[in-house]
């Protein structure tokens, strides 16, 4: 399990590093719309290829308002979202998959419950977690 959780951590820290440099990428797109760039420029076409597909989509739904493009500043909430929202649950899963592995001894009695026991039947109250190696926010 322990190996799950870990891999849970890395990825959630993942996909929060990519969609931080998506965050920029979009940024340095709009830039790029109010400017006259070159389009046969390597990193006008690479910022162009790569958010052109998302921008598209949310074109179709959103349209224009008097010449202003607002496609990147939705796409930008979006990721921002994405981050608030996807990181901290993996991160959560994680660290609850970690506190089930290592919080299994209860520490007043330094017994593991049975499967029929609850943590409360051992002196724990049922909001709480039991001692655990591993730091007390961690288990929260």
């Amino acid at each position: 399990m322990f190996m799950l959780s870990n891999f849970l951590l890395a990825l959630a820290k993942l996909i929060d590093f990519v969609l931080s440099a998506y965050i920029w990428v979009v940024i340095g797109r709009a830039i790029i719309s109010w400017v006259n760039a070159d389009p046969y420029n390597p990193v006008v076409r690479f910022l162009v290829q790569v958010t052109d597909p998302i921008l598209s989509r949310i074109r179709r739904v959103i349209p224009s308002m008097g010449g202003i493009d607002l496609s990147p500043m939705v796409l930008i909430l979006a990721i921002i979202f994405l981050q608030s929202f996807l990181v901290p649950t993996l991160k959560q899963i994680a660290m609850t998959l970690l506190c089930a592995t290592s919080c299994r001894i209860c520490a007043p009695c330094r017994t593991a419950p049975s499967s029929s026991d609850s943590w409360s039947s051992h002196g724990q109250a049922k909001t709480s977690w039991p001692a655990c190696t591993t730091t007390p926010s961690s288990c929260a």
